[in-house]
Parts: C-alpha cells; structure tokens; sequence
C-alpha cells in the first residue's frame, strides 16, 4: 500500500494497494482500516484549512489574534457574534443551519484543569454565562447522559486535549453536536479552549462539524 500526494491534480491523496487477489487485498483493507481512515481524513482537513486560508476573513482572525494570542483562518461567511473580555463566538448562520465556534480562555494552575470532567465542568460554567438560547432562561450545556469522547492529540506541532460530544439547551429543546479543543497558551498561563458546534436539525451533522474541526485546527 502506498500514499501519493498530488499525483494529477491538486490536492489530492491517493491510496494504491497491490495484492495477488481480493480476498488479500480485502485484508490488507482490513488491516491498513484505521491508516486509510487518517489519511483521508487529514487530507479533508487540509483542504478546508486551504480554502479557509485562501478566502480568509482577516479582519476577524486580526480580532481573535489580538485578544488570544492566536487565531484559526476564517472563512469570509463567518462573523463576529459576541466579544467579553474572554470569550468570542464567530458564527456562520444560513436559514436552516448554525456552525458556530467558541474561543475562551481561564488561568491555567494545573494539569488537572485538563481532565474531561474539568473541561466539561468549565464549558459548562462558560456557556451559561454567554450562550443563551432562544427561550427566557434558556442557555447551552453539555448533554449530562453521553460521556464524551476524550483524547490527548497533536497537530502541525500543537499539543491539545479533545472532548467531542453533544450539546443542547437547558429549558429548551435545540442540541447538535460539538467539538472542543484546549490547550495552554505560548506563555503557559492560560489554557485556551477553541470549540466547534453545529445546529442544523433538517440535515446530517457530521460534514458540517468535519468543517469546524478543520477550522479549530488552523489556530496558528
């Protein structure tokens, strides 16, 4: 099994396998699952990252920038939705979907502020302070029933934590999924946490989140 890049178009990924017939090459498939799963997966991610970068919203990420020390590449369609002193969330909204993201920070004082139950406790805090829904009293919280997905990761050289689960609204009834990642910031004081969530209750989640994902995973 091999991987090209870029063999006759740009971008491109290609895998090529080699077997002396199907029930080996099904096996290869088989063995190889979880590598042919990354490679195409980070070869999507790249490419929204790429399109992001050629139609930047560079107001936007100038604003993020000067506030958090960094900032994802933003396509044009996103916005500026709300500024505190720290937290912003940038939104892009159509009629029937929302694909938002969030950008926070706390002091850092410990490892420990990066277990699942820390973060989830401190988005938790976070959301109810500035992410009201749509009914008086209403804000977002993670779903209490689903344990979230929990993950120490790395890309482009940055070292984060991952927590993917679903969110919905205290006293309301709007959810989706979400994607959050937190990570200490270049001076080592505060951690950052840059979050991805989607409402989109008439369509499949999953490519909308995959675009968010990649846009969180721009921060430079």
């Amino acid at each position: 099994m091999t991987i090209s890049k870029d063999p006759w178009a740009s971008p491109q990924t290609m895998i090529t396998i080699w077997a002396p017939d199907e029930a080996s090459a099904a096996g290869l498939i088989l063995a190889q699952e979880e590598k042919i799963c990354e490679t195409f997966e980070d070869a999507e991610r790249e490419r929204v990252i790429m399109n992001a970068r050629k139609f930047e919203n560079q107001g936007l990420g100038d604003i993020v920038r000067s506030r958090f020390g960094g900032s994802p590449y933003f396509p044009l369609s996103y916005t500026l939705k709300k500024r505190t002193d720290d937290f912003m969330w940038i939104s892009y909204e159509t009629t029937y979907t929302t694909q938002g993201i969030f950008i926070y920070e706390f002091p850092y004082t410990s490892q420990a502020q990066f277990s699942r139950e820390a973060l989830v406790a401190k988005r938790n805090e976070v959301m109810k302070e500035n992410v009201p829904g749509s009914l008086e009293g209403s804000y977002m919280v993670t779903n209490p029933v689903i344990t979230p997905g929990y993950w120490q990761k790395s890309y482009k050289g940055r070292d984060f934590t991952e927590i993917r689960s679903l969110w919905e609204t205290e006293h309301d009834y709007m959810g989706g999924p979400f994607i959050s990642d937190a990570f200490l910031s270049s001076d080592g004081k505060k951690v950052i946490v840059t979050e991805g969530f989607v409402y989109a209750p008439k369509y499949d989640k999953r490519d909308y989140l995959r675009q968010l994902e990649a846009i969180i995973y721009s921060w430079h």
